[in-house]
């Protein structure tokens, strides 16, 4: 894992914090979403720094170009979306 180079807290609109921490790449690596100063999500990165699990909820499967190609839930492994890159305006469109 990459080592952490900064950490930030931002409060919300319910005044929420959420702390999070960022490697030299400035990917997220780690989030406190509870103010209570231990970790409740670790983020983890491919080689490349593709995201390749958020730590909560899903996990995500990108192609040899770096393009998110696959969202499945955690949990059970199910496919919730697959993407598809539309090339007129570059845009990432992803069907469930």
């Amino acid at each position: 894992m990459r080592r952490p180079r900064s950490s930030q807290t931002r409060i919300g609109p319910r005044g929420r914090s959420d702390t999070r921490t960022h490697n030299a790449a400035n990917e997220l690596l780690t989030r406190d979403t509870d103010s209570n100063s231990s970790v409740n999500y670790t983020l983890t990165h491919d080689a490349v720094g593709n995201l390749t699990d958020d730590g909560k909820d899903y996990s995500y499967v990108s192609d040899a170009f770096g393009r998110l190609r696959t969202v499945k839930n955690r949990g059970n492994s199910a496919v919730v979306a697959t993407c598809s890159r539309v090339v007129a305006d570059c845009s990432l469109v992803c069907a469930r």
